[in-house]
C-alpha cells in the first residue's frame, strides 16, 4: 500500500488532465440561463482514503445482503454551494462538484476504490472510459499511451438540434425533483443473478415465445432484457407479499419498468464521445400478468420489444421522453428504473493485478 496509493493518487492527477471536466463543477445560473460545466486551473476533487475492519471476502461474495454494507465504501459528494465567476462578485451561482473518491483497505486483504459522481455531464460510457483510463495510467506507471491513443472526445459540432430539444429538456428537467425517483418497491438487498438461471430462463422464454401464434417475428432476448425482467418480477412478488391487501384491489394496475439505451452507435456519435447520450425506455405490464406463471417471460417479452424499437430511431419523440417519465414517476404506483449495462464491460477495469473481484 506504502507504493499503490501514491500512485493511484498521481494517476488519478494524470488522468484528469485529460478528463478534466470531473474536476470541475455544473453551474446552474437561474433560468433561462443552461447549466454549464466550469472548470478552472486547480479544481480538484475530493480523495479519500480509510480502513476497514469488515470482512472483505463477505463484501465480494454472491449471497444477497444489505445494500448499506457498501455505503461506507462509497463517498459522498460536497455540498452544493454558491459561487461567482470570474470578477463579478454579483453573478451567483449555485456549484455542483462532480466526483469524489474512496480507497477504502482491508488489512492483508485487498482494497475498494469507490467513486461517486454527478450524472448530470456524464452517462455510464463516459464514466466507463475514465475507469478504464485511469487503470490503464495506473497499470502502466504514469504511461499515456492509452489516453493518447484513446482521448474522450468533447466535441459537439455533429450534434444538430433543428427542434430545439434542449431547450424543453431544460424546462422539463427543472420538474423532475429528487423524491419523484422513490419507488415504493423496496430494494434495499443486493442480489445476485447467476450466469446458469440467466441461460435457463433465456431457453424457457424462447420456448414460451415460439408457442405463441401472434409473435410476428422472433424477439432478441438479451442477457439484460432477461435479467431485468426477473429481477423486475421479484420485486413487484416482494412488494405483494408485504401488502397482500392492496394488490387484491388493484390486480389489473400497471406496472412500468423504466431502463435508459446508450444511443452513440445510433446517431454516428465518436465512440469516445463524453457527455451523455441517453434515451430512457418505458415498458409497461398488467401487474396481474406479472404476477402470473409466465410472469418473467411476459417481462421479458415487453422489454425486448422495448429494445427492438431502438433501431426504428431513437431521436423521433425525443421532446416527450421527460414529461413521459415525470407522468410515470408521479402516477404510477408500481415502477423500477435500473442503470448500467453488460456493455459497459466493467470488469475489464484492469489495475495490472488481478481481475476486480466485485463491481457495484
Amino acid at each position: 500500500m506504502q507504493k499503490s496509493l501514491p500512485n493511484l493518487k498521481h494517476t488519478l492527477s494524470l488522468t484528469l488532465q485529460h478528463f478534466f471536466p470531473f474536476a470541475g463543477k455544473i453551474k446552474l445560473p437561474p433560468p433561462p440561463q443552461r447549466p454549464y460545466i466550469f472548470f478552472t486551473e486547480g479544481d480538484y476533487i475530493p480523495f479519500l482514503v480509510a480502513e476497514s475492519e469488515a470482512d472483505f471476502n463477505h463484501l465480494i461474495g454472491n449471497q444477497a445482503r444489505p445494500a448499506q454494507e457498501l455505503q461506507a465504501l462509497v463517498p459522498k459528494l460536497p455540498p452544493p454551494s454558491m459561487s461567482s465567476v470570474g470578477t463579478n462578485a454579483l453573478k451567483q451561482y449555485l456549484s455542483v462538484s462532480r466526483m469524489a473518491i474512496q480507497v477504502t483497505i482491508f488489512p492483508n486483504t485487498g482494497i475498494s476504490i469507490g467513486i461517486t459522481f454527478f450524472h448530470a455531464a456524464a452517462d455510464g460510457r463516459a464514466f466507463a472510459h475514465f475507469t478504464k483510463s485511469w487503470a490503464s495510467v495506473y497499470r502502466s506507471q504514469g504511461d499515456l499511451a492509452f489516453l493518447n491513443n484513446f482521448p474522450p472526445d468533447y466535441s459537439r459540432d455533429t450534434i444538430q438540434d433543428p427542434q430545439g430539444i434542449w431547450s424543453i429538456f431544460l424546462k422539463q428537467s427543472g420538474e423532475l425533483t429528487a423524491d419523484l425517483f422513490s419507488s415504493s418497491i423496496p430494494a434495499d438487498l443486493m442480489r445476485v443473478v447467476s450466469k446458469t438461471s440467466i441461460q435457463t430462463l433465456k431457453k424457457w422464454i424462447t420456448r414460451e415465445c415460439r408457442v405463441e401464434e401472434n409473435e410476428r417475428e422472433p424477439l432478441r432476448l438479451s442477457t439484460f432484457a432477461v435479467t431485468c425482467a426477473c429481477i423486475w418480477v421479484c420485486l413487484i412478488k416482494l412488494q405483494k407479499s408485504e401488502t397482500p391487501d392492496i394488490f387484491l384491489n388493484e390486480a389489473d394496475v400497471i406496472c412500468h419498468f423504466i431502463f435508459h439505451a446508450d444511443c452513440r452507435d445510433r446517431i454516428k456519435l465518436p465512440t469516445k464521445y463524453f457527455g451523455n447520450c441517453l434515451q430512457p425506455c418505458l415498458v409497461a405490464a398488467k401487474r396481474s400478468e406479472l404476477l402470473g406463471e409466465y410472469g418473467v417471460a411476459v417481462a421479458a417479452k415487453a422489454i425486448a420489444r422495448a429494445v427492438a424499437e431502438l433501431d426504428k430511431g431513437v431521436l423521433k419523440e425525443a421532446k416527450k421522453w421527460i414529461s413521459r417519465v415525470r407522468d410515470v414517476l408521479i402516477n404510477s404506483k408500481h415502477f423500477v428504473s435500473v442503470a448500467g449495462s453488460p456493455k459497459l464491460r466493467v470488469y475489464d477495469t484492469d489495475l495490472g493485478g488481478e481481475d476486480p473481484k466485485k463491481v457495484r
